[in-house]
């Protein structure tokens, strides 16, 4: 019987399909001529620890939660500046981004089960971007930083 050249086993346990993951602001499918290439999500509490003197016992006071996700996309010809919507603090309370395993992909995966996958960031601000460019390939990226106030599942 043939074996693994590295020794390891492993079988294929499914195939899924990264088209049918889609990015939505402000209701509006994002990723489609947009160019996003990643989104990293971070979502924090404040947790305070204290002890009592003359006891072993520990307390945890829970604080605010805290938010940030970063975006990278290439620049790219584009209708729409899927950042400029949350450029504006005023607005943030009417915006939401939402990152969904099935919502506006494009068809259906392999073996007919679907990631289920689907968070929702609440009160997004635009409050970083910045650019590159490099010499090997010549492409200009853009990356954002964007606070907010929630993330829903």
């Amino acid at each position: 019987m043939p074996e693994d050249i590295f020794r390891a086993g492993g079988a294929v346990g499914g195939v899924y399909k990264g088209t049918l993951v889609a990015l939505v602001i402000g209701g509006e499918t994002a990723a489609k001529g947009s160019l996003v290439q990643s989104i990293t999500i971070d979502y924090n509490r404040q947790v305070n620890r204290i002890w009592e003197l003359g006891s072993e016992d520990t307390y945890f006071i829970l604080g605010h939660t805290d938010g940030a996700a970063q975006l990278n996309k290439i620049v790219g010809k584009s209708d729409t500046d899927i950042l400029e919507q949350l450029a504006d603090a005023c607005e943030a309370i009417n915006q939401t981004i939402s990152v969904s395993s099935t919502a506006g992909g494009i068809g259906e995966q392999c073996d007919g089960d679907n990631l289920d996958f689907d968070l929702t960031i609440s009160g997004p601000i635009l409050n970083r971007r910045s650019f590159a460019i490099s010499a090997d390939n010549f492409l200009i990226t853009e990356n954002a930083t964007i606070m907010f106030a929630a993330l829903l599942k």
